[in-house]
């Protein structure tokens, strides 16, 4: 039975229980309950909210949209580049490594990462990891495990990915994330 504020067994405290806020916090929690403090996660939504958490593309042949908790890509054989959102609170000292959970399609032959320095800017996209092979890479239960080899006195505000495939296809990127692994 639902009550509202002023009916009889009206209780301020339940009146969270059962809706989509509820919802949305517990989702929430449960995807970010094992990350380390000063990690960047960008889970893509969920099953029930759907968002690019502001990742977008740069070029113009190939597809991209959000779908249940994942990006989609639809590409061609081509270095594509995937790139974040601005004004991201990194620490080059701290934040060194990043994963990138990918599944399905063309094939992911190598991932590079380059940023936008806020100091300077002037400078544009630098390379913070030539694209590495993935044979080269790492492989967690989470994705590929990409070192991030940004200079000491770097203050990254973006990040770009630049991935090269195998074959076209479509690629699902389930979560990128940045790992504080350095010392703080």
């Amino acid at each position: 039975m639902v009550s509202f504020v002023g009916e009889p067994g009206f209780h301020a405290h339940t009146a969270y229980l059962n809706t989509p806020l509820e919802a949305a916090t517990r989702d929430f929690f449960a995807e970010y309950a094992f990350l380390p403090r000063k990690a960047l996660y960008w889970p893509f939504g969920n099953e029930g909210h759907t968002s690019t958490d502001g990742w977008y593309k740069t070029d113009k042949q190939t597809l991209l949209w959000a779908d249940k908790g994942a990006l989609r890509w639809r590409h061609p054989k081509a270095q594509l580049r995937l790139t974040s959102p601005p004004g991201l609170a990194t620490e080059a000292a701290v934040h060194t490594t990043l994963v990138l959970g990918t599944r399905g399609g063309g094939r992911l032959r190598s991932i590079g990462v380059e940023f936008i320095d806020s100091n300077k800017r002037e400078r544009g996209w630098q390379v913070a990891t030539a694209p590495v092979p993935v044979a080269e890479l790492e492989r967690s239960d989470a994705g590929w495990v990409v070192p991030l080899l940004w200079s000491a006195d770097a203050q990254p505000e973006q990040i770009r990915l630049v991935l090269e495939t195998g074959s076209q296809g479509e690629m699902i990127i389930e979560q990128i994330a940045i790992l504080p692994t350095g010392a703080p």
